[in-house]
């Protein structure tokens, strides 16, 4: 699955501004102060918007060149893309409070990874 979203992103420029999605859900989240995932990050758009709004927002994505992309064009973000299988995320590791923003990705995992990633994300 990571050679398809290479190949697309090694294709595609994409839209640069925030979604629709992300917007809306900046109004239940705009006084979080935990840590923000941004899983399955594509482009960075949402990702980008967040770390504007001053979030600490992670975006993943199992797409390396959709992550080397991110971090040239996001120079000062680059710390803030990490090149990961959201599903294999070790998110139980984490000891600070986190939030899940999912736009585009649940729908893609079977059952199993669906089972493993909300076991992983349960606190």
């Amino acid at each position: 699955m990571a050679n398809y979203w290479d190949s697309y992103y090694k294709n595609t420029k994409g839209n640069l501004k925030p979604t629709p999605f992300a917007k809306k859900c900046f109004k239940f989240l705009k006084n979080y102060k935990g840590i923000l995932y941004d899983i399955g990050c594509g482009n960075g758009r949402d990702t980008i918007f967040f770390n504007r709004l001053n979030f600490n927002c992670y975006g993943l994505d199992q797409s390396s060149k959709a992550i080397r992309i991110n971090k040239k064009k996001f120079k000062k973000y680059k710390k803030k893309f990490v090149k990961s299988d959201f599903v294999k995320y070790p998110y139980q590791k984490i000891k600070k409070n986190f939030t899940i923003y999912s736009r585009f990705t649940i729908h893609s995992i079977n059952k199993k990874q669906e089972e493993i990633f909300f076991k992983k994300i349960h606190k």
